[in-house]
């Protein structure tokens, strides 16, 4: 059975996103990933829009993200959830450890991976 509430699902919207080169592009993102520290740059943003989905070998920048999970359930009856996330900004990305915490949709998880920003 699945808890309605475990479920994270948002509007989209267009929010602008910082390439590691510096230039700040349009990206769609969700509500929930510009909500807290992960913040969009202040610059316009101008070009075409970052990849967000598809296949790691299609042509284009395919953004920074966090891989983050988290453990749900009854004491003894648990399992993982994981989401992943784009982060706007070149700052925020270097502050993320791998294995702190980070706050996303209002709950609290873990930051198992970073992926790096790549240009194909």
């Amino acid at each position: 059975m699945v808890n309605e509430e475990e479920i994270i699902m948002a509007a989209f919207e267009v929010s602008k996103y910082e390439t590691d080169a510096g230039a700040v592009r349009p990206i769609r993102v969700q509500a929930d990933t510009v909500a807290g520290d992960n913040t969009a740059p202040t610059a316009g943003a101008a070009g075409l829009y970052i990849k967000t989905t598809g296949s790691p070998r299609s042509f284009g920048i395919h953004p920074r993200r966090y891989i983050l999970s988290r453990e749900v359930g009854a004491v003894g009856d648990t399992t993982s959830k994981y989401a992943r996330i784009v982060i706007l900004s070149k700052a925020v990305f270097a502050a993320g450890v791998v294995g702190s915490t980070y706050t996303y949709a209002g709950k609290a998880w873990t930051i198992k991976f970073k992926k790096v920003e790549t240009e194909r």
